[in-house]
């Protein structure tokens, strides 16, 4: 099967792309192509320019993507919608939808115009049988994933819980190679397919520049619970979904998933 993604991330953290990426490849399908578009945040705030609109655009046709999958912040939201209109004008293909301000206000993001459906919750469960059965998206059960009608009715599909401790152990490993990956440095879309080793640029991580890292979290969420942060208003927000569960602040992965990836 030759189905294709573009899985594309505006900010500077892809380990969302990485892990749909190992999901991916723990099939039959290719693998996808990986867009980071991460700048600073006084560059380009509303809109990347239209070079790099069309770099990127020129890569999408080159490897014949079938899907463009993106994970949204709400810091650069607004030049990530702009880049998606741009390329659902020129490409006519699915746009998908993630990250937390998916998951955070999925009745605005769904109501983009372009967008056709929104992971309302996580990916892990349901994200390889969307793109396996998009034709039949209105009439399968598929958790935590939200569809648009053409009539834009919105099909909701019921959350189901996060994944914690062992659950993680079956989740395939995330994809950390350089393999189809695109990075925007400065006004130029470079292939750094052939980095040799990881973190060949720079991370801007909470303000603080690292040269030469990568970020790896062995956990998700956080312990406090700070007012003016997205991570406490998904923590009540899921509590309040899924009232019935356990639901904690933060989840860890087991020691021997930690040792194996970082291997």
């Amino acid at each position: 099967m030759t189905l294709r993604c573009a899985l594309i991330v505006t900010n500077q953290v892809d380990a969302c792309i990485r892990t749909l990426s190992g999901l991916i490849q723990d099939t039959r399908l290719p693998k996808p192509v990986l867009f980071n578009l991460s700048t600073g945040t006084e560059t380009y705030p509303e809109a990347y320019p239209e070079k790099i609109k069309e770099q990127l655009l020129e890569v999408i046709k080159n490897n014949e993507c079938h899907f463009l999958c993106f994970s949204i912040v709400d810091l650069f939201l607004t030049r990530t919608i702009d880049l998606m209109r741009y390329l659902k004008e020129k490409t006519r293909l699915p746009v998908i939808v993630g990250g937390i301000h998916a998951e955070l206000y999925p009745e605005q993001t769904i109501k983009i115009s372009e967008v056709d459906a929104i992971c309302a919750g996580e990916a892990y469960q349901s994200f390889i049988n969307v793109l396996l059965n998009w034709e039949k998206r209105f009439e399968l059960d598929m958790p935590d994933f939200w569809f648009k009608h053409e009539n834009d009715e919105i099909k909701k599909n019921k959350l189901t819980p996060f994944y914690h401790g062992s659950a993680f152990e079956k989740i395939p490993i995330p994809d950390f190679s350089y393999t189809n990956y695109h990075l925007l440095d400065g006004d130029k879309l470079r292939d750094i397919s052939d980095t040799p080793d990881a973190g060949p640029f720079r991370v801007e991580q909470h303000q603080i520049g690292h040269e030469g890292t990568i970020i790896y979290s062995s956990m998700a969420g956080c312990s406090n619970h700070c007012s003016f942060c997205n991570l406490t208003a998904q923590f009540q927000l899921r509590k309040a979904q899924c009232d019935s569960e356990i639901v904690r602040p933060f989840r860890y992965k087991p020691l021997n998933i930690v040792e194996k990836e970082l291997e």
